[in-house]
């Protein structure tokens, strides 16, 4: 099973099983209003790390990365990625990875569209 980085982006914020051996400290992640709000408009619940690549994923894994990167402040209004917020994700990567991330992330464009969401995932180590 692939697990992008993004998932642990995202597991920053929330917990990816439910059910299976979660840690207590993420296990109440899944409660925090701004990922219900994703649940909720997404359809999606996270019940375990996403498999595949990001191309695979479906439509609600990939609104629901996308509703988490807007409640969490990493969009702006308009779909820019906002560098500074990113900068404060405690990524567990080597520095140079991050550098790269960045970069890759800022020559991404707007995140408008669920969809255009992988294009932020593709800059991301898998």
């Amino acid at each position: 099973m692939i697990v992008p980085t993004i998932v642990i982006l995202v597991a920053v914020i929330l917990a990816m099983d439910v059910d299976a051996g979660l840690t207590d400290k993420l296990r109440p992640k899944l409660d925090l209003p701004e990922v219900q709000k994703c649940i909720t408009s997404t359809g999606y619940t996270p019940t375990g790390p996403p498999e595949g690549t990001p191309e695979e994923f479906t439509p609600e894994q990939l609104c629901f990365f996308k509703c988490i990167m807007e409640e969490k402040g990493l969009l702006d209004s308009t779909g820019n990625i906002i560098q500074d917020e990113l900068n404060n994700v405690p990524l567990p990567i080597p520095d140079d990875k991050k550098d790269d991330i960045k970069k890759c992330a800022a020559s991404a464009g707007k995140i408008v569209s669920c969809g255009d969401i992988q294009k932020f995932l593709s800059c991301l180590p898998m």
